[in-house]
């Protein structure tokens, strides 16, 4: 399995509760992780660190570097106060 997505990676470690059991977290927390495809930056050294010793083959070997090439852009979101141009207004 090549992981391409922050959800592989908690796919491989066993699915959202088993995931949720290594990093520290709660099974629904784990799973809107997976919802969302994005694991927050600040639990990536758990993960890691989970990774060397992971029971499920497929789970090991995650590295900073493979979360952070995985890690979805963030959406920008309109600056407070900015003109926003409503579809029917535009020319």
């Amino acid at each position: 399995m090549v992981m391409r997505t922050h959800n592989d990676i908690i796919k491989a470690f066993g699915g959202p509760t088993k995931f949720a059991r290594v990093v520290g977290v709660t099974p629904m927390h784990a799973s809107l992780m997976g919802r969302r495809n994005s694991i927050p930056p600040e639990y990536w050294p758990r993960v890691v660190a989970a990774s060397a010793v992971a029971e499920a083959p497929l789970a090991r070997g995650v590295t900073a570097e493979l979360l952070s090439t995985l890690r979805p852009p963030r959406k920008q979101r309109p600056q407070k106060g900015a003109a926003t141009v409503r579809p029917s207004e535009a020319a």
